[in-house]
């Protein structure tokens, strides 16, 4: 599971920049975020003299990078694994920011929705494996006949007529997927050269 500018800014109920706003959305003032990660944000120059005693009251990790100190590299990238995000979390003091309810949900959103695709791709792939028995032929021992439309034209032509399981992009995706693992193939292929 990963994290996006989009799910940083919920987590972190970040406000959006102002229109024109280079630094990207509002969140903290030493920090800037967009959707490549979040940044450490240089100070005006008047108070670039206090930056470095600013860096070091921060007791930055150790392994944070130079381009990073100096906000020219982000100290988390998007998007994040949940680990990283809470080490950006830890490492800057910024645990109490995140409500554990609000990441609660939100990973109950996520695994809803990968379990909702998981689901959708397995559905269309048996679909397709019982269109195929249906009109007589063997997934893994399919004959092109030469003159007549392909077994996949006609499997697809029949299945299409749900357009509530397959659009044309899915049902290719889905027949891919059989092929890639092999529930789907050739009689040709297996004949031995």
């Amino acid at each position: 599971m990963e994290i996006d500018y989009e799910d940083f800014k919920r987590l972190c109920r970040v406000r959006d920049g102002e229109e024109g706003d280079t630094d990207g959305a509002e969140w903290a003032p030493w920090i800037r975020i967009n959707t490549v990660g979040v940044y450490l944000k240089l100070p005006s120059d008047r108070y670039i003299e206090s930056f470095p005693e600013l860096l070091m009251a921060m007791d930055l990790p150790e392994d944070i990078n130079e381009d990073a100190k100096h906000g020219k590299a982000p100290i988390l990238s998007f998007p994040a694994s949940v680990r990283a995000f809470q080490q950006f979390l830890e490492d800057f003091g910024l645990y109490g920011c995140v409500d554990p309810f609000d990441f609660v949900e939100w990973q109950a959103e996520k695994n809803q929705r990968a379990l909702r695709d998981v689901s959708s791709g397995y559905s269309q792939e048996q679909a397709i494996l019982a269109e195929l028995q249906k009109q007589g032929h063997e997934p893994k021992l399919l004959i092109r006949k030469s003159g007549k439309a392909d077994v996949k034209s006609e499997v697809r032509m029949a299945l299409l007529k749900s357009p509530s399981i397959f659009t044309p992009d899915s049902f290719k995706h889905a027949w891919d997927r059989l092929r890639q693992k092999g529930e789907i193939q050739d009689a040709k292929d297996l004949v031995p050269k």
